[in-house]
């Protein structure tokens, strides 16, 4: 682009415009239409080029556009970055930097993260920087380096938005994309490492817990396992043999302790042959208070009961037993089994007996406004349910009402048998009509039809219902 010097007459001086000047008679340069359209439509592609939209009365977009296009993916680099919330005003010190105005600073750490970017410091209220105030120069990715700092001096942060953002509606997010982590230099066994390949924190463990290792035993565990071990060996041994060296010292230190004692019991055997003659009976040994093997009491003596010279056999014992006692009945005396719960509820068996546990069972009451009987299931298990709805202060003539019931128990088997009715305070019932729907083992509805010429009023809707 250049001034229109190949336009005649338009009254140029040196290529340049100058002003009318009557005093000396200047004549002032004219602007050609094309040619001024021509740079209009320049800075509209520049504006355009950085994607934005052209407005008149915006007399900043041309810097703007030129610096969005400038930025491309990295941002002119900040003197300090955040390290927590702070106030947006005022020349303070931030990472151990005492701003001054001017100073550009990236803010990332904000409660409200749409309050996020690159702002320059000022002693009043703070405003975003000339390259960051539209949202066209906020995009997903963007790198920031920051300059300074204790924590972030030399470390660039990325925009980790993955959409457009809009300025002062969208939270701006941003993660260390580079630069040190904080992680003092040197070797490390144990490592944290984020999701850019950072290393955030380093140790250097030295325990098997440290390391998260946990199919081995430490040198305490082993330790306690030996004396343990020991501890079973030694048992209740007499404090004379409660080492290996006091055991070694009673067996003469004999390594072939076992043999020597076997040898010794053979010798000892057979030095015993002949000495003695072995007796096969009680009465070899002269033993007179015990009973003779031979001496059985056949299953007459046990069943009689009057020897007391013969030993008897268990199974001896029990047919003796059996054959005084038998299957009691209503007139004789005798044995009977315990009936079990089937047996009970089905009540066929008359040979054994029930306990009052099992009569008992299933049996339970609730006498209140709601309430219910459930009968054993050796009674059939039958259950009368019954549930207070509450009242209906006023129902018109011929209007109704429905009332939602839940038995106080859920029946087994299922309901059977519904009904309902309706009182009240006022001076007569005649007219309101109570049906009962939608029975089902939880619950039911009652419907309440006043049938009467007059409004009336119900004190309690009660449902019943009989169901096992």
């Amino acid at each position: 682009m250049d001034y229109p010097k190949s336009v005649p007459n338009i009254g140029l001086v040196d290529g340049h415009f100058v002003d009318e000047n009557p005093v000396t008679g200047q004549i002032g340069s004219l602007i050609p239409a094309a040619w001024g359209d021509a740079i209009t439509q320049e800075v509209l592609n520049v504006i355009k080029g950085a994607g934005m939209v052209p407005d008149e009365a915006n007399v900043s977009q041309l810097l703007s556009a030129v610096l969005a296009i400038a930025a491309s993916d990295v941002k002119k680099s900040v003197r300090v970055a955040t390290t927590g919330a702070i106030a947006l005003s005022g020349l303070q010190t931030i990472d151990d930097v005492a701003l001054v105005a001017g100073d550009r600073v990236l803010v990332k750490n904000q409660a409200n993260a749409v309050q996020n970017w690159i702002y320059t410091a000022a002693a009043g209220a703070w405003v975003r920087a000339k390259d960051a105030d539209e949202s066209i120069e906020c995009a997903p990715g963007h790198l920031v380096p920051v300059q300074a700092g204790t924590r972030n001096a030399g470390t660039s942060w990325q925009l980790s938005n993955t959409t457009q953002p809009v300025l002062g509606a969208t939270a701006l997010v941003f993660e260390q994309a580079g630069g040190k982590t904080g992680v003092t230099p040197g070797p490390y066994f144990k490592v944290s490492v984020d999701a850019y390949g950072h290393v955030r924190s380093g140790a250097n463990p030295t325990t098997l817990q440290g390391f998260g290792i946990l199919d081995a035993i430490t040198k305490i565990e082993s330790t306690e396992a030996i004396q343990v071990a020991i501890s079973a060996l030694v048992a209740e041994a007499p404090s004379s043999l409660d080492t290996l060296k006091k055991l070694a010292s009673a067996i003469g230190s004999d390594p072939n302790f076992s043999t020597t004692t076997t040898n010794a019991l053979a010798a000892m055997s057979s030095a015993l042959q002949g000495k003695a003659s072995k007796a096969t009976t009680l009465t070899g040994y002269g033993i007179t208070d015990a009973v003779s093997v031979a001496n059985k009491a056949t299953q007459t003596d046990a069943e009689s009961g009057v020897n007391d010279t013969k030993w008897v056999t268990p199974l001896g014992v029990f047919r003796a037993f059996t054959s005084f006692v038998s299957q009691a009945t209503e007139t004789a005396f005798g044995w009977a089994k315990v009936a079990g719960q089937s047996a009970t509820n089905a009540g066929n068996d008359d040979t054994t007996f029930v306990t009052p546990k099992k009569l008992r069972n299933g049996f339970s009451v609730q006498f209140d406004g709601t309430g219910y009987i459930a009968l054993p299931s050796w009674m059939g298990g039958w259950i009368l349910q019954w549930v207070n709805a509450g009242s209906i202060p006023s129902l018109a003539s011929g209007g109704f009402v429905t009332k939602t019931l839940t038995w106080p128990l859920t029946f087994p088997v299922g309901p059977m048998v519904p009904w309902g009715i309706a009182t009240g305070a006022t001076a007569s019932e005649v007219g309101m009509v109570v049906t009962p729907n939608g029975m089902n083992s939880t619950g039911m509805n009652l419907s309440v039809f006043n049938a009467a010429q007059a409004s009336k009023g119900v004190q309690s809707v009660i449902g019943f219902v009989i169901g096992r």
